[in-house]
């Protein structure tokens, strides 16, 4: 019997999903794949459009967050007060699915560094704010 988990090369390759077999069998000689799967070197049907050039995938990430970020602080000032994490995470999806690992990290950063600009305590700074404690007077010790 033929090991269904390893992916053959040739006609009757096994398609395997997370360690499931994708055949079907219909009788005893022969398997059928149960999904259509259409391969194409290493990528699906599925697969996000093949974008060349650097520039290009890290600009699409950048550009993303801009975008998401005016959009973030429109519903802001709009009065709708939450959901703007949702946007920059909807941009997050667009970098990863357009330019790869690499856009995508550069755009969780600057997406919670663009969160915590326009809408954490404090406003427009990237700062923590400290507060000490102050003594009340008249019971300070000397």
């Amino acid at each position: 019997m033929r090991d269904e988990t390893n992916v053959a090369s040739g006609a009757d390759s096994a398609y395997t999903l997370a360690g499931a077999s994708l055949l079907r069998a219909d009788n005893d000689k022969f398997m059928k794949p149960a999904l259509s799967v259409e391969r194409r070197g290493l990528k699906t049907a599925v697969s996000a459009p093949d974008i060349s050039g650097v520039a290009f995938r890290y600009g699409l990430a950048l550009g993303a967050v801009t975008v998401a970020a005016g959009v973030a602080v429109l519903t802001w000032n709009f009065g709708i007060p939450h959901g703007q994490a949702s946007i920059f995470l909807f941009a997050i999806a667009v970098a990863a699915w357009y330019g790869g690992l690499g856009p995508t990290i550069v755009a969780v950063v600057f997406s919670a560094f663009a969160y915590s600009y326009f809408f954490t305590a404090p406003l427009y700074n990237f700062g923590a704010t400290f507060y000490v404690a102050l003594p009340k007077p008249g019971k300070v010790k000397q």
